[in-house]
């Protein structure tokens, strides 16, 4: 069985002037891959994942610390 694993990243990006938008890519029993598009001043909640981690990918942009 073939699984593609190569994803176009436009179709997942979806920029809004509201909150930042989170878009599944792809997800399987043991992980989820998500998209986000996020504008400058737009945050996403701190949280944790008491079963797994985050990582992270940076397409564009950079750290801005307040």
């Amino acid at each position: 069985m073939s699984t593609t694993r190569i994803f176009n990243s436009s179709k997942f990006f979806q920029p809004t002037d509201g909150e930042a938008i989170r878009s599944v890519v792809t997800e399987s029993e043991n992980a989820v891959v998500v998209a986000w598009y996020i504008k400058p001043g737009q945050e996403i909640a701190a949280h944790i994942h008491p079963n797994g981690q985050d990582t992270w990918t940076i397409l564009r942009g950079r750290e801005s610390i307040i």
